[in-house]
């Protein structure tokens, strides 16, 4: 939670957020380090996936172009 809260206050996010007024945008980017550390933990749980689900449920419904981007080339 430390580190997502520290991710959003980088300058990019918070100038994001006033010139932008993005938002949904914003809000997405705090899921996904929460995400990454739920997956990423040693002993995976059925509570750690539960979380990541959530997290992933949060980042559909904050931005939703953010839970599809994919990488075209």
């Amino acid at each position: 939670m430390v580190g997502a809260s520290l991710y959003m206050w980088f300058p990019y996010h918070y100038v994001d957020i006033e010139v932008r007024a993005a938002i949904g945008e914003s809000c997405a980017y705090i899921w996904i380090p929460l995400i990454l550390h739920w997956i990423g933990r040693s002993q995976r749980t059925r509570r750690d996936l539960g979380l990541a689900g959530l997290g992933d449920a949060g980042l559909v419904l904050s931005h939703l172009p953010s839970a599809l981007r994919k990488n075209q080339k």
